[in-house]
């Protein structure tokens, strides 16, 4: 993989995560995830298993941190991006691949702190 390749799949990995995951554009789509992964409410129990007044709402935290997170998304649109370029031809081996990932999900890290830090 050149060194042009890396730039522009880090950079792409990271526009694509910002769009996912904060921005406006991406709100239905993190909408849609919010509803297919409802909230569940189950009975409170006490520490010997029995019912008490109340109830617990859950939901899948990991689900909604991977649309809702900028870093997390950043490592799957990395992953996606390094597999795209994998197919084409222009990253040839396993372990160049593992490592483009990693490294470009790494780059988006970096990408989204200071995004967020010079907005402030």
């Amino acid at each position: 993989m050149t060194l042009f390749a890396f730039t522009l799949l880090s950079l792409a990995a990271w526009r694509v995560a910002m769009i996912v995951s904060v921005d406006s554009i991406g709100d239905p789509f993190r909408r849609a995830v919010a509803l297919r992964w409802k909230p569940v409410e189950v009975p409170l129990r006490d520490g010997r298993g029995d019912e008490v007044v109340g109830t617990a709402t859950l939901r899948p935290a990991w689900v909604t941190a991977l649309v809702n997170c900028p870093s997390c998304t950043d490592v799957w649109t990395a992953g996606a991006g390094v597999l795209l370029l994998h197919a084409a031809g222009l990253c040839d081996q396993w372990r160049w691949v593992a490592l483009a990932w990693l490294a470009a999900a790494g780059v988006g890290v970096l990408l989204s702190d200071v995004s967020e830090r010079l907005s402030r």
